[in-house]
């Protein structure tokens, strides 16, 4: 068996997309996968059959896929879901359920060539009329979709679908993103409609066009998935895929070493040093990814509205001092939203130093002073006394929280911690229900900050703290329709002065991660959006027969 696609014809056109925009030359085919025994002399041939089992620390929230907004829901929708377009291994954007596609000369309109040998899960044909569909539920605002998607597809001005195979999107104006929201929107079934609603018959039920078919959920133990036999890229070698809800990082290590479980992410300083006679090894990579502390500027009584404050607390943080004793040097300190390995960062700008003197003077400046005598400031919205979010599942989290209270208590200001399991705290963030949370995203190909700090996401979007710059707005707005790369950039650099000075989030490290792998499997690889961020990664990963568990 084969997992080699077919090749592509050539696209036309240029519309760059972000840091992709030198790349997307072979945006419409790409190497294709080797084929089964391809490699080095020696190589083994995959071999079908089969189960792999993955561990994670959060059940997804909903698998209604186009509503996926939290990282488990996204991966499992990798799986079991599909996009137009999607990202290899390199990032370099290439077709999925397109099979090729072409923009105009003025960057104004994409076309879409479908692949006609996909079919739904269910059996149902996929056509252009499902692409029509799910544009039509992102644009709808009675369809509660999530996150960015929303704003990632509202400079379409139309979706025509003049044959099954074919969709022409066309655009007000030149758009940046183009590309990378077609990556990140799971093409829906029309002949399965949802409507508004938290839960849909999709929440519990997925019906996609992906390598594995959902057969069940065990709420709060696990997800089963099966090989599609009918998928255009080829059966994947794996019988099943089960996601397994672990959030126990101590259960989690346990399952390794036992066999129970086949891939884990584990905080790298945890992580066990190399031991051939473990059945798992570790994988070491950095990961884009961003720890930072939320400030709610909308909380009552207001505590974080001005600029001066969020500073304050900035400078009183030993960032140096985190990352060589938390996290023995691994991190990397963080300026804003954008990765220092990207294009989008002005190398110019330094991290806010370690200031607490510095602190001290702002939170004067804004008022704060302890009139009483109780020894907390005094504040023109009350005291300076506030409740600090975690999530419990994270050791550097709770770290990173009990940091921030050790280094305002001597300003003070009178810091209360909660840990919460994940769930609750997405919850509370998301429906900004808190004052402040230490928080962990992991940030998009992109380094688009629209979503995160554009006023007009502060209900519905990523900008969970509800900040408000006028000048922010203006400038993520051009920067989503500046095509030109180094226009771009400069940009998002003058953005990123702003951000520095407002310290909207206050901005910690980019973490690294570690990922056991169970040394029975093959075909796994690491690249920068981890093992299954990527396509087609899925296909790629098979269990030699003599290395299954007896059930298998």
């Amino acid at each position: 068996m084969t997992t080699a696609r077919e090749p592509s014809r050539p696209r036309r056109g240029v519309l760059p997309s972000l840091a992709l925009s030198l790349v997307l030359a072979a945006a419409c085919g790409g190497p294709p996968p080797p084929a089964d025994g391809d490699g080095p002399p020696g190589t083994p041939r995959p071999e079908t059959g089969g189960e792999m089992v993955i561990a994670g620390a959060a059940e997804p929230q909903d698998l209604n896929c186009l509503r996926a907004a939290d990282s488990p829901s996204v991966s499992l929708c990798r799986i079991i879901s599909g996009t137009l377009l999607d990202y290899d291994k390199d990032l370099r954007i290439v077709p999925r359920l397109a099979r090729s596609f072409e923009a105009s000369p003025d960057g104004l309109t994409i076309t879409f060539h479908l692949r006609d040998d996909v079919r739904w899960h269910d059996g149902k044909p996929f056509t252009s009329r499902d692409v029509v569909y799910t544009v039509g539920k992102i644009r709808d605002p009675e369809s509660a979709i999530r996150g960015n998607l929303p704003a990632l597809f509202g400079p379409i001005e139309s979706v025509e679908a003049p044959d099954d195979t074919t969709v022409v999107v066309r655009y007000r104006e030149p758009y940046a993103l183009a590309y990378q929201a077609w990556t990140r929107a799971f093409i829906m079934p029309a002949h399965l409609p949802f409507g508004a609603g938290e839960e849909t018959p999709l929440s519990r039920n997925p019906v996609g066009t992906g390598p594995f078919r959902f057969v069940r959920w065990e709420p709060g133990v696990q997800i089963v998935m099966e090989a599609n036999p009918g998928y255009f890229d080829g059966r994947p070698h794996l019988d099943r895929l089960i996601y397994r809800v672990v959030p126990d990082r101590h259960s989690i290590v346990v399952g390794l070493e036992t066999g129970d479980l086949d891939v884990a992410g584990l905080n790298p300083l945890e992580a066990p040093p190399p031991d051939p006679s473990l059945p798992f090894e570790i994988i070491h990579y950095p990961a884009p990814m961003l720890d930072f502390i939320l400030w709610n500027t909308r909380e009552k009584p207001g505590l974080f509205v001005d600029a001066r404050v969020r500073r304050a607390f900035s400078l009183a943080f030993d960032r140096k001092g985190y990352i060589d004793h938390v996290t023995e040097g691994q991190d990397i300190p963080a300026v804003s939203t954008f990765l220092p390995t990207v294009w989008a960062h002005d190398p110019n700008i330094a991290p806010l130093p370690y200031d607490p003197a510095a602190a001290a003077r702002l939170l004067a400046e804004a008022g704060w002073k302890d009139r009483d005598g109780d020894g907390i400031l005094d504040t023109p919205a009350g005291p300076a006394s506030f409740t600090l979010l975690f999530y419990s599942g994270l050791p550097v989290a709770e770290k990173i929280a009990t940091l921030v209270k050790e280094s305002l208590e001597p300003l003070g200001v009178r810091v209360g911690l909660q840990g919460l399991d994940f769930p609750s705290l997405r919850e509370r963030v998301r429906g900004h229900s808190f004052d402040a949370a230490v928080y962990r995203w992991t940030m998009d190909v992109d380094p688009d900050p629209y979503d995160f700090f554009h006023s007009s996401q502060a209900e519905s979007g990523q900008n969970y703290g509800g900040y408000s710059n006028p000048e922010v707005d203006r400038l993520s707005e051009e920067g989503r329709r500046t095509l030109d790369l180094a226009g771009r950039a400069a940009i998002y650099h003058d953005l990123e002065k702003i951000l520095r000075e407002e310290q909207p989030y206050t901005f910690i490290s980019h973490p690294t991660t570690a990922l056991a792998v169970s040394r029975r499997l093959r075909g796994i690889e690491v690249g920068p959006r981890g093992f299954w961020g990527w396509y087609p990664a899925p296909l790629r990963w098979w269990i030699p027969t003599d290395q299954r568990r007896r059930h298998e």
